[in-house]
This record gives C-alpha cells, sequence and structure tokens, in this order.
C-alpha cells in the first residue's frame, strides 16, 4: 500500500505542461567548435590576476575575438585550439578593444589552423541558439542550448537589479545603456567570449556575463554587429575589472575548487561555488517549505557553508554540505559525509508523464528498496505537489523507516521537473533514529553538552544539513 501512496502522488507530479524547444542541430554545433579557442590570461594588473574564457577565429585564422574582461590587463595571454588542447600559442596580442561592449580582438602570431566563423547581424526571437566554450576552464568544449528573452528595454541596465546595477557602474563599464542579447540559459564562468550562434553556424552574440554566476538563467550576450567595428576602435588603456560575479571570466585562482562530475544518462555536473545556507535560503523555491524544516528540525545551520552543483544541459542544481565529494556510481551520483549519510543523485529525461512517473518511482525503489518498510512523515511532506511561474514542478517528501515515533532510519526527497527534465535527490541515514531525534532536541532545548548530548546533536546537526541541502534542489528561476 506504501508504494502504491507514492506512485499515485507521484504520477499527480508528472501532469505538467512541456517548454522545450528546438535545439541546434550537432552537426552544426561540431563545426563551430573547431573554430573556437580557450583563452588563458596571467600576470594580469587589474581584477583577477589569472583567469580564463573562450574565443573564436574571426574574419582571419589568426584573429580571434573574445570578451574584454578575459584579457583586460594581462600581461601574458595564451590560446588553446580545439584539436591541441596540449600545447599552447604564446604572445597573443589584444589589437584593438571596446570597453563599451566588452569586447576584445586579439592576434595570433601563427595561424589557428581553423575556419573563420560568419557573423549574423539579426536574430528571429523564436530560432533555436547555441553556444560552445571553455566553461570553469577546461580543457575540451562543451556546448549548451540557449533562448532568447524578451526583457522590457532591452539594454543591460534593463536586466539588472539596483546592486549589480552599482557594480557595473563603479567598474565603468561596459555600458549600462546599450542593448545586449538577452539570454535563457546557464552561462557559466570560462564562457565569456565564447560564440552564440544559430541554426547556420552564424554568430549572432558573443557571450558576456549572467546573474548569480550563472546558477540562474539569465544571461546576455554582447550582439553580433559590435564586432563588426572591432577593427576600427582603437586600443583600450587598462581598464578597471571590479564587476567579476557578473562578468564571466574564469578566475583560474579562486579559492572554490573546480570539480566537474559525469553523471549516469548523460548528465554533466559542475560545482559552481560554496555558500552559506543563509545565502542560499533566499534562493529557495519555497521558502514556507524550508521554513517549516527549519522550525521543525530546530537546528541553526545558518552559518554553515553548502557547495552549489549545476547539471550543465538541463540547468538543474543541487546542494551538498561543503567538502563532500561527489562520484558516479552505478546509474547515479553519489555523495557520502563524515557519519553514515549518503546522497544519492540522478537526472533523466522524459518524453511522457508515464515515462517520468515510472522513471522517478524506479530511482526511489533503487535506493529505498522494493519492500522497505518506510513510513512517510507527514510533519515533513508535501501532500501534492507544489508549481511554479515558469511550469517547474517540485515534490518533496520525508521517511522513517519503521514506526514514526521510535524510526530506526530517516530519508529526504526532492523531485523536481521543468521541460520534461527531472532532477531526483535523495538522502538517507540509518543513524537517525527516534531516540537520536528525542534526545538531541532535548539537548539543545536544555542547552546540555555531556558526552551522550554531544554525540546526538552532533548526528542530528548533520542530518539537518542533509536535509536542508535535498530541500534546495531545484532548476533555478528563470
Amino acid at each position: 500500500m506504501r508504494q502504491r501512496i507514492i506512485a499515485v502522488t507521484l504520477g499527480a507530479f508528472f501532469l505538467c505542461p512541456s517548454n522545450a524547444f528546438a535545439d541546434v542541430p550537432l552537426s552544426v554545433v561540431s563545426n563551430v567548435s573547431q573554430s573556437i579557442v580557450s583563452i588563458s590570461g596571467s600576470d594580469c594588473k587589474v581584477g583577477r590576476p589569472s583567469r580564463s574564457g573562450t574565443g573564436f577565429v574571426w574574419r582571419s585564422r589568426t584573429e580571434i575575438v573574445t570578451a574584454l574582461h578575459v584579457v583586460a590587463g594581462c600581461r601574458t595571454i595564451q590560446v588553446y585550439t580545439a584539436k591541441h588542447t596540449d600545447r599552447s600559442i604564446n604572445d597573443i596580442r589584444v589589437t584593438n578593444a571596446d570597453s563599451k561592449h566588452d569586447l576584445a580582438l586579439l592576434r595570433s602570431p601563427v595561424d589557428l589552423g581553423e575556419a573563420p566563423l560568419t557573423l549574423s547581424t539579426a536574430t528571429a526571437a523564436d530560432e533555436p541558439l547555441a553556444t560552445t566554450g571553455y566553461p570553469y576552464g577546461a580543457r575540451s568544449p562543451q556546448s549548451m542550448s540557449l533562448e532568447q528573452r524578451f526583457v522590457q528595454g532591452g539594454t543591460l541596465g534593463d536586466v539588472l537589479g539596483n546592486e549589480d546595477t552599482n557594480k557595473i557602474t563603479a567598474a565603468g563599464w561596459p555600458a549600462l545603456d546599450e542593448r545586449v542579447l538577452n539570454l535563457e540559459g546557464h552561462l557559466v564562468p570560462g564562457l565569456s567570449g565564447s560564440p552564440i550562434f544559430n541554426s547556420l553556424g552564424r554568430v549572432v552574440g558573443v557571450a558576456d556575463g549572467g546573474l548569480q554566476q550563472g546558477y540562474v538563467a539569465i544571461s546576455w550576450a554582447t550582439f553580433a554587429s559590435y564586432v563588426n567595428a572591432l577593427p576600427k576602435d582603437p586600443k583600450d588603456p587598462a581598464v578597471p575589472l571590479e564587476a567579476g560575479e557578473l562578468l564571466f571570466a574564469y578566475d583560474n585562482v579562486a579559492p572554490n575548487r573546480h570539480v566537474t562530475v559525469k553523471c549516469p544518462a548523460g548528465a554533466v555536473v559542475d560545482l559552481v561555488g560554496s555558500k552559506t545556507y543563509l545565502e542560499l535560503q533566499k534562493e529557495t523555491d519555497d521558502p514556507q517549505g524550508l521554513g517549516v524544516l527549519t522550525r521543525g528540525l530546530q537546528a541553526d545551520i545558518s552559518d554553515e557553508f553548502f557547495d552549489v552543483y549545476q547539471e550543465q544541459s538541463s540547468g538543474a542544481a543541487f546542494v551538498l554540505p561543503h567538502g563532500l565529494t561527489l562520484a558516479s556510481e552505478g546509474d547515479e551520483c553519489v555523495a557520502r559525509d563524515q557519519g553514515s549519510t549518503t546522497f544519492h543523485i540522478r537526472f533523466d529525461k522524459f518524453n511522457s508523464d508515464t515515462e517520468g512517473e515510472t522513471t522517478a518511482l524506479a530511482f526511489q525503489t533503487r535506493v529505498f528498496g522494493a519492500n522497505p518498510g518506510w513510513e512517510i512523515d507527514p510533519n515533513f511532506s508535501y501532500a501534492v505537489p507544489k508549481s511554479r511561474a515558469d511550469g517547474m514542478l517540485f515534490f518533496r517528501r520525508a521517511y522513517v523507516h519503521g514506526a514514526l515515533r521510535s524510526f530506526n532510519g530517516a530519508g529526504f526527497a526532492t523531485f523536481a521537473t521543468l521541460n520534461k527534465k527531472i532532477v531526483s535527490v535523495i538522502a538517507v541515514d540509518p543513524d537517525v533514529t527516534g531516540a537520536v531525534y528525542t534526545k538531541a532536541i532535548g539537548c539543545i532545548a536544555n542547552g546540555s553538552s555531556d558526552g551522550d548530548c554531544a554525540e546526538s546533536v552532533k548526528t542530528w546537526r548533520r542530518w539537518a544539513d542533509a536535509v536542508h541541502g535535498v530541500a534546495l534542489a531545484t532548476f533555478p528561476q528563470k
């Protein structure tokens, strides 16, 4: 009966609309990828001392277009081509720059060996777009699909909020009153300077930046029409570079470690940053539900750090307690904390609601077992799925093994779906028991710190971290 109750509820979860869009043909993506380069700047006098981004061959086989903030003030610039990632081309020079539109034209001392890309100065609002580049300093190019977004006014200033506008104003560039190509998609650090191209392989824009390091699907590019004017522009002097969170060169000396994990079903996951729970709770898709968890678990985790991961293709994001190792195991990605909590993560696509329901139930069954004896904890579970204005549906549920008041094991799950794609995140811990819960809550209430209290509170706080992390799994707001 328990399995049937879960199945019926998940069945309702998958009755969702699809906003999927057509993709640029893979053959076109492959051709464009041959004409892009990875750019590395070092010994930079302004901004980050070492950074990397993407560029593309244009006009001749020795000229490269990129975003100015990738190379601004850098004494040494190197490029790697898609065919020769093992050796660099040195002595790259900035010949022309346009800080108003954040563009730079570079020249290689040798033939890059690839055909220049063609520009297009017009793009239809509904045509599919894509980009390919080197996110997070990757050594091989990666591509993703994009869509245009409508923004009233259409300038960079119209895209940004007051805080971000102030950052750009303080930096002095790029221009806030210039029109930009507004994009729906996750342009992440390292994609600065990558070509935004259409189904014909023609470049309509140059990737420039986005909000919250690409964690939300609000990004922008410089229109390709401005590239045509680059050869006429003088070389800008060294310019200030203080808007690094908005402009997407990848900081090669960033404190966050660079992690990319290939999960099953073709999913590629990047570690995009670390934040405190206090910061992350502002980005939740369900503030009320998260508040219920926080109050019920009675563990103050405001200053705890969490690692934010994002799947490249779907944009789906999930959160793990800071410092855990994520790895592919069997048909899922898995992480384990220092205690006994295991995190199970999987990304899937589905063509029909029935297929989506079957996929989610199969994953749930693999994690909990075919006849597990798990009970639903109604205190921390949704009775029905919740929805968001952009079509995302999400469903969260808490589980206990055995009787509700004397359980011997706990679980928590999030299922979120958008555009026929689903992220499933489940945490399970056999050491979280009714006895641990009762002891820990009593100790926290009384402020006790004796030996038994210390161990119970430690276990409970670990579980509180796990539950909050799972509850933050989502598709970021568009």
